[in-house]
């Protein structure tokens, strides 16, 4: 028996009884076929549900290998009992659906992805680690933005300001009187969550964070939706609750 673990993105319902889910582990994204798992007092059905980590173990068909034990690791209970922390944790694991096969290290994205939701269930400041999320996913898609010099010309020296179309900072010598250059206190803090270290993160720290979440969030939204044509389905739904 090869018992795997992985933390489920999506499931949905797959013929009579039973469910696909779609499960993240250090070895990349893969679907399983969960049977019994629509009946809600089928012992299955706990290893169905999105945002559950497990433990596992699969027989392999010629369609969808299909679970045969599981075990759960982390049920994000604190996560699940908190409106907004669901609201991130669940914008957090569609993006991660959304991309997982576009990033090349399954192992790091995996631990990323567990790392942040444990930070998540048990910090109070959810928002902020749903941010830094999707920054860094940027990174590990290849489509980071550049702060650190000018994205024409490579010149790390006057840099005048971030454009959001060319994804990164620009000098003097290359800013064009069309670029539109994004407004500077939001650039800054992108930058600092950007590359700031998960374990620099601490309680302490994030409580003298100030309240930026919103101009953040736009930043990133529109960075998404400029070079990777993604608007998030999950953050819809919740707006209308």
């Amino acid at each position: 028996m090869i018992v795997r673990e992985g933390i489920i993105l999506k499931s949905i319902d797959y013929k009579d009884y039973s469910k696909l889910i779609y499960i993240i582990g250090p070895e990349g994204l893969e679907t399983l076929i969960v049977k019994g798992a629509k009946k809600p007092h089928s012992k299955n059905f706990s290893y169905s549900q999105p945002l559950t980590k497990i433990s596992y173990d699969k027989v392999e068909t010629k369609t969808f290998d299909i679970l045969t034990t599981g075990l759960i690791i982390n049920n994000y209970t604190t996560i699940k009992e908190n409106f907004d922390k669901t609201k991130y944790a669940y914008q957090i694991i569609e993006l991660t659906y959304q991309f997982a096969n576009h990033i090349d290290d399954k192992k790091l994205l995996y631990s990323f992805l567990d790392e942040i939701l444990e930070k998540i269930d048990v910090s109070q400041f959810a928002n902020i680690y749903e941010l830094i999320f999707r920054l860094k996913l940027l990174y590990l898609l290849g489509v980071g933005p550049v702060f650190s010099r000018c994205i024409d010309c490579q010149a790390k020296d006057n840099l005048i300001g971030f454009v959001l179309e060319s994804g990164g900072m620009k000098c003097h010598n290359c800013l064009e009187q069309t670029d539109n250059i994004y407004n500077d206190e939001t650039i800054k803090y992108v930058k600092s969550l950007y590359l700031m270290k998960l374990d620099q993160m601490t309680e302490e720290f994030l409580n003298q964070f100030p309240d930026i979440y919103d101009q953040v969030n736009h930043f990133i939204n529109n960075y998404y939706q400029y070079f990777l044509g993604y608007q998030s389905k999950v953050s819809k739904v919740f707006k209308s609750l």
